[in-house]
């Protein structure tokens, strides 16, 4: 249910994939399910035709040194233990912070970074995760703007199940829990209802919990200065354009450029 309700992991594998239409392999920090690195190698290779998109037929020469490999890091070994093998995927059960494996674009999404309360500590990954990183790779993170950011509320949503794994719907529930704007600390729950014939419906409160600091635009793109990147774009949409061979034209925030509000902003910080 989260990955229904929550993200759209292949459009986020695709929006990556037009960041840095060279990287093969992706690393994804604070993984959970590693709906994102399934998406990544899932989108390796054209299922309809069997080859290779366009961006990388002029950058590759071998089919198989362009198959995309992926690698999912998380803490949780009763979460990472229930991740389906999937060719091109390997999982490792640790802190971030301890893990040294490189690649060529490293995702910390649904508001990793808010997990570091304090700039020395966000900073610190930061230059962590610039270090993972091979030449001209691209660190990716999000958070969520706005002027209701601080706004302690909860949000409603009916969800439809796809029809390729069954039918049906669930309420999803998004709960700002509780605010401190001097601190910029949240805590934030997801609770799901799902609906039973002729009976009240079964709740799963507190399906996940979060404990986080939002950092506004101007902090992250400061720390990941100061953490040595050589640049940071911002992003407000997944993808500004697709042509006919599915391929994503984005465009960075500019200065000047309004967005939504609310909205949730993707970094691209560059090594």
């Amino acid at each position: 249910m989260y990955e229904i309700s929550v993200t759209n992991a292949q459009s986020l594998a695709t929006f990556f994939g037009s960041l840095a239409p060279t990287a093969r392999v992706m690393r994804e920090d604070f993984s959970g399910t590693a709906a994102l690195a399934r998406a990544w190698v899932a989108q390796s290779v054209d299922p309809a035709t069997d080859v290779m998109t366009a961006a990388w037929k002029k950058t590759q020469s071998t089919r198989t040194s362009r198959l995309r490999e992926a690698v999912a890091i998380d803490f949780d070994a009763a979460v990472t233990k229930r991740i389906a093998k999937t060719p091109g995927l390997s999982v490792v059960t640790r802190d971030v912070m301890a893990c040294k494996l490189t690649c060529d674009i490293l995702a910390a999404t649904n508001f990793a970074v808010g997990y570091f309360h304090t700039r020395r500590e966000l900073v610190a990954y930061l230059k962590h995760a610039r270090a993972c990183l091979r030449s001209k790779g691209t660190f990716v993170c999000d958070m969520y703007v706005g002027s209701s950011v601080f706004i302690a509320d909860e949000q409603r949503v009916v969800v439809r199940v796809p029809k390729e794994i069954g039918s049906g719907t669930f309420v999803y529930v998004w709960e700002q829990r509780s605010v401190d704007v001097t601190t910029g600390i949240v805590r934030n729950a997801i609770h799901f209802e799902l609906p039973r014939a002729k009976r009240t419906p079964l709740v799963m409160r507190d399906a996940f919990t979060y404990h986080w600091r939002l950092w506004s635009p101007p902090e992250l793109r400061e720390a990941m200065l100061e953490a040595g990147f050589k640049r940071v774009e911002m992003y407000d949409r997944v993808g500004d354009a697709v042509d006919q061979h599915g391929n994503v034209y984005t465009r960075p925030l500019g200065e000047g450029d309004e967005i939504d509000d609310p909205a949730v902003l993707y970094f691209a910080a560059r090594k």
